[in-house]
């Protein structure tokens, strides 16, 4: 007697589900590797990329040409880069007889600050034009550094400048480790009981606040050169005491507002990018150039969002804090800089 086959297997709704949704997470890993490879190659692109885009803001003639260069933010070693290739840019062009720095800036990193004033001493150098800064809001410390390399210095009326002086950051948390035990067993060669100078997790020694004060008192005597080399005359003008006296009076880390720094020398003229133009024409003999502005491109992350590349719902009433290691690292560690801040 013949049975027909026994029907196939019932497939259970538990394990129909699981299936489904393995591969259904598979797909989303499989679609996220994919999404954050183009992402990453996306951010390699964007950060390699050394090009400097030029915008027309006054048509003119080409052959005597105005370049302005913005100088924007903290001045960090990002900034040195940026600078670079637009002030190379410049150098490169024939057609260029001029350039305006837009300043605004708070100042920042002392080398960074000082290989920015001394590519400003190349470019005059190699080209032997005229080179112009406009200050906006702020040409403080690391700002103003940067400003000597100039020839001729404008700030507007609303302008903060000066701010001569250099600051090293620190935090001591000593009192707090010996409270709650931790110990700062830091090694170093043998003699060079310096090497760990200004560690947060022991008390300081005074030889180690005097070597310290020693590094950031040469920085302020490097800063003091600088003006004295490049602003002698001007700071001369009005003032019967010698310029060394006059800059021992100037130099002690206050912010002058436009007509204070113009009355003491730091500055030429109060005017705004507008009467910085009209200068830079009257150096070049040219009532009509074309003006140009470089700006660094766009990066393609800055248009980009995680999430919504990998369409991740964002959180609902949850808090998520994400502390970079390398702002850790920015806040800990000491360095000199030619820095206002206010608070």
């Amino acid at each position: 007697m013949m049975f027909p086959p026994p029907p196939p297997p019932r497939k259970s709704a538990l394990g129909s589900f699981a299936r489904t949704t393995f591969t259904t997470l598979a797909g989303l890993l499989v679609l996220a590797s994919i999404t954050l490879n183009i992402y990453l190659l996306l951010w390699l692109v964007a950060s390699t990329s050394s090009g400097i885009d030029t915008t027309v803001i006054e048509d003119g003639r080409v052959s005597n040409t105005i370049a302005i260069i913005p100088v924007r933010g903290v001045i960090l070693d990002g900034t040195v880069t940026t600078f670079a290739n637009m002030i190379k840019q410049a150098e490169d062009n024939p057609d260029v007889q001029a350039i305006i720095i837009d300043m605004d800036t708070p100042g920042g990193s002392v080398t960074a600050s000082d290989e920015i004033y001394h590519r400003i001493q190349l470019f005059k150098d190699r080209t032997h034009l005229p080179v112009i800064v406009s200050m906006r809001a702020m040409g403080t410390s690391g700002g103003y550094y940067i400003a000597c390399g100039a020839d001729y210095i404008f700030a507007q009326r609303s302008t903060m400048t000066g701010n001569i002086g250099v600051m090293m950051s620190r935090f001591n948390l000593s009192k707090f480790a010996q409270e709650h035990g931790i110990e700062d067993n830091s090694m170093h060669s043998t003699g060079a009981d310096f090497k760990t100078a200004g560690s947060m997790w022991r008390p300081e020694t005074p030889q180690e606040h005097a070597y310290l004060q020693d590094l950031i008192d040469n920085a302020f005597a490097q800063f003091k050169q600088v003006i004295k080399a490049n602003r002698g005359a001007t700071l001369d003008q009005s003032s019967s005491e010698s310029v060394d006296a006059k800059l021992d009076r100037i130099a002690n880390g206050k912010v002058y507002m436009a007509t204070q720094a113009l009355q003491l020398g730091l500055i030429d003229e109060i005017g705004y990018l507008d009467d910085a133009l009209a200068h830079a024409k009257k150096q070049i003999g040219q009532a009509e150039p074309r003006i140009i502005r470089y700006d660094q491109p766009r990066g393609l992350l800055s248009s980009l969002n995680v999430q919504s590349l990998l369409g991740a719902p964002a959180a609902q009433g949850n808090v998520n804090i994400q502390i970079d290691h390398n702002l850790i690292e920015e806040i800990t560690r000491p360095r000199l800089m030619y820095l206002w801040r206010a608070y």
